[in-house]
């Protein structure tokens, strides 16, 4: 179950930093930024 979860949230972290730097929309690369900071905040 431990390994599930990390394995998800590396995917969500993974997967939100590529639309952070993909992005042109500039609220969507900020919300983006703030999913990638929570999840990396998760995976501790």
């Amino acid at each position: 179950m431990e390994q599930a979860i990390f394995i998800f949230l590396g995917l969500i972290t993974i997967t939100s930093a590529w639309f952070v730097a993909a992005s042109s929309n500039l609220v969507r690369s900020v919300f983006m930024f703030f999913v990638t900071l929570f999840s990396i905040a998760g995976l501790y």
